[in-house]
């Protein structure tokens, strides 16, 4: 579990805690760089989990960075940034390796500033394909949606 509020939309974790399902307990690991919640949590095939997005403390405007987690290491590093910052939307891990972000909203005071977009997520370690599918028509405007990845 990483992020999240602390009892109040003023506080903002930036902390992270892992669960170990044989005795039920939460133990603290490593801290991300920067405060959210509303964000994503992406379970790459590597082991280490893509966080991006979100609500940031003491901000309505959402957050366009992304960090990942390395479970072997305790450790957060910067992924890069969304063009757009987004919170409220969804990330599913493609069989590519990539990971699929879409829709959300912009600002947490202002519900319709919902987004239509998405955005293909290019990990370091994956390679990146050299020809992309045709863009498709405008996505409905959406948030605090589910997604899943079907396999075809």
């Amino acid at each position: 579990m990483a992020g999240g509020l602390g009892g109040s939309e003023d506080s903002v974790l930036a902390t992270a805690e892992l669960y170990d399902l044989s005795n039920g307990t939460w133990t603290a690991t490593g801290s991300m760089s920067a405060e959210r919640f509303r964000h994503t949590a992406t379970l790459l095939a590597n082991g280490k989990v893509l966080v991006a997005g979100g609500g940031g403390g003491g901000s309505i405007i959402s957050l366009a960075t992304a960090e990942l987690y390395d479970p072997a290491t305790g450790t957060w590093t910067a992924a890069g940034s969304m063009q757009q910052g987004r919170q409220l939307d969804t990330a599913t891990l493609l069989p590519s390796g990539q990971v699929l972000v879409v829709g959300g909203i912009i600002r947490a005071d202002v519900r319709r500033d919902v987004l239509n977009t998405a955005k293909l997520y290019d990990l370091p370690v994956v390679p990146t394909p050299t020809s992309r599918p045709p863009t498709p028509t405008p996505l409905p405007k959406q948030c605090v949606h589910p997604s899943c990845r079907v396999e075809s």
